[in-house]
C-alpha cells in the first residue's frame, strides 16, 4: 500500500506537469518515480524539482536540482493547498538565475548586448 506522503506528492509532481503543459511547456511530464532525475521532463533547460512537504530544505532541494542539466527550479507544495490554487504555489530558483530573468524582463537597468 502506497502511504499518503508518496501519494500526495506524485499527484503533486502531475498537477505541476499540467500547470507547465498548459503554460507554455507542452511537452511537459511527471517522471516516473522508479527513475532518476528531475520530477519534471519536457522543459528544455530547466531542472524541476517538485515538492510537497511540510518542512523546508531549501538549499538541500537547490543542490538536488542542481546536479541536473538546467536551471535549477524548484515548486513546493505548502501544506493546505489543493490543486486549485496551483498559481499560488512557490517557485525558487538561485538568486542569479532569477536576476537574470527579471533583468531580461525589462526590470532594472538595461541589459548590455
Amino acid at each position: 500500500m502506497v502511504n499518503s506522503r508518496v501519494t500526495r506528492g506524485r499527484q503533486t509532481e502531475a498537477l505541476v506537469a499540467e500547470f507547465l503543459r498548459d503554460h507554455g511547456f507542452p511537452q511537459a511530464e511527471r517522471v516516473a518515480a522508479s527513475l532518476k532525475g528531475a520530477d519534471i521532463t519536457g522543459t528544455p533547460g530547466l531542472a524541476v524539482e517538485v515538492k510537497a512537504r511540510r518542512g523546508l530544505d531549501l538549499p538541500g532541494w537547490l543542490k538536488q536540482a542542481a546536479k541536473r542539466e538546467g536551471m535549477p527550479i524548484l515548486v513546493i507544495r505548502p501544506d493546505g493547498s489543493g490543486p486549485a490554487g496551483i498559481g499560488s504555489w512557490a517557485m525558487v530558483l538561485p538568486l542569479n538565475a532569477g536576476v537574470e530573468l527579471l533583468r531580461q524582463a525589462g526590470y532594472g537597468e538595461p541589459c548590455e548586448q
